[in-house]
């Protein structure tokens, strides 16, 4: 049988408030997925949305 490829994986290492590691936590929970997986995944959807908006704005 074929080997799985390791992939390698870093933490994400965030400086917060106290108020937003919170609000990270909870969204993070309700989203059902991991800190890291939250934070790219909601990054790539407001790049995606600024990138259309300043399209509609031009």
């Amino acid at each position: 049988m074929g080997r799985t490829p390791h992939v390698k994986s870093e933490k994400l290492k965030l400086r917060l408030s106290i108020s937003a590691k919170n609000t990270l936590q909870i969204a993070t929970a309700a989203s059902d997925r991991k800190l890291t997986a939250f934070v790219l995944e909601s990054a790539i959807i407001m790049r995606t949305s600024c990138s259309r908006m300043v399209r509609y704005l031009v």
